[in-house]
């Protein structure tokens, strides 16, 4: 296993002190000793795209090579900047990708158990390397020097290109904290569960709900064993972070007028696509929330950078008809009450508890039985004239 503090050390004496990137499980010790490092630029973005283009703009003013981690499935996000800007046939950039390998195949060629969103992705990560045509080395719990990453940056230096150090689980360590502290958010708020419990006892049957992908459906679908519900009206989005708000508009749009689409979203989630915020045509029977605690939850607590923002004015710039802020279950109850006696689509921003040591329950069907059975009892709700 490599020590993420001397991980760290070993790249400074590279040269290589400036980091951005996405916060990844498998990535997070390591990220966390980024934290506490004081020798070091450490700046993480909202996307993975952003943070290929920050390690431009970094090579550009500093001649130096900056390191960008992500979570493999982050990867798309970040194809156009290193193939339309990075690559060597166009700017010639050079930067060390550290990337978490989730759906990882082990050394016997067999895949390791993982989340169903990522077992094609962990499939398909090396060979999308080769397709890039960026050089790569896998480590894992059983690498105990750095003598493959300094191979690496050798290469990216030599040749100015992106290089990649593909992680395997369990690779790092870290000797110094292992909880994130939230500043931002102090210990007085309330947990996210709270306000999710005022939004069931409204529940309909021609309410829908979309979860963004993470806790925030777990945590919903807990809730729902707890009362002993169907989960036929809920659609968790497993994967593709910062899509659910967008695939719950176009779902709104196609739904009968006295009918309500919940969409629970998180903070990281819009973020990473902030710009869909803008672009949703028709919000009539949308209620978008988002819980703001402030961090990436599920990969281990990671700041976001928007406990302090407002993002209820963001929304009311953004065209919808009425948005709200609260950080108690109390106001979030009349609230939700006001919206759903509205015509229009409305946004609330809801201020709550950063808890990543929480454990939920995980969905017994596939992603594929559980759209399945949303899409049956969809049809009942939808516009009639789609029929025609």
């Amino acid at each position: 296993m490599l020590q993420s503090e001397e991980f760290i050390e070993f790249l400074k004496s590279e040269r290589v002190t400036r980091f951005t990137g996405v916060p990844d499980s498998l990535l997070k010790l390591f990220i966390q000793a980024l934290d506490q490092c004081t020798a070091i630029s450490h700046h993480p973005v909202g996307n993975e795209g952003s943070a290929i283009a920050l390690a431009i703009g970094d090579y550009i003013s500093t001649s130096e090579i900056t390191c960008v981690y992500m979570q493999n499935s982050g990867l798309g996000n970040a194809i156009n900047p290193l193939v339309s800007l990075a690559h060597e046939k166009i700017y010639k950039i050079p930067m060390l990708l550290i990337m978490g390998w989730r759906g990882e195949i082990d050394q016997q060629g067999n895949q390791l158990q993982d989340e169903p969103q990522h077992i094609f992705q962990g499939e398909i990560t090396l060979e999308m390397l080769r397709i890039l045509e960026i050089p790569y080395e896998v480590i894992g719990p059983e690498t105990n020097s750095f003598e493959c990453v300094g191979k690496l940056l050798q290469i990216a230096k030599y040749y100015r290109k992106p290089v990649c150090l593909v992680v395997r689980r369990n690779t790092f360590t870290y000797q110094g904290l292992t909880k994130i502290e939230v500043p931002e958010l102090s210990d007085h708020l309330f947990e996210r569960d709270e306000f999710l419990s005022e939004i069931l006892k409204f529940d309909r049957d021609n309410f829908l709900y979309v979860s963004s992908t993470g806790f925030i459906g777990r945590e919903f679908l807990k809730l729902r064993h707890l009362r002993g519900d169907s989960t036929e009206r809920d659609l968790m989005i497993v994967g593709g972070m910062g899509h659910a708000s967008t695939i719950a508009c176009a779902i709104s749009r196609n739904l009968l007028a006295d009918s309500r689409l919940i969409c629970l979203d998180g903070d990281g989630a819009l973020l990473m696509h902030m710009g869909s915020i803008f672009s949703m045509p028709d919000r009539s029977s949308l209620i978008h929330i988002i819980f703001n605690n402030g961090g990436h939850e599920s990969v281990g607590g990671q700041k976001t950078g928007l406990a302090s923002t407002n993002l209820s004015d963001l929304a009311r710039i953004a065209g919808y008809e009425r948005s709200f802020k609260t950080d108690n279950p109390k106001d979030f109850h009349s609230i939700f009450k006001e919206c759903l006696s509205l015509t229009r689509g409305t946004f609330i921003e809801v201020i709550c508890r950063n808890n990543p040591n929480k454990k939920l329950p995980r969905p017994e069907s596939s992603p594929t039985q559980a759209l399945q059975k949303f899409m049956s009892l969809f049809t009942g709700l939808v516009k009639r004239e789609l029929n025609n």
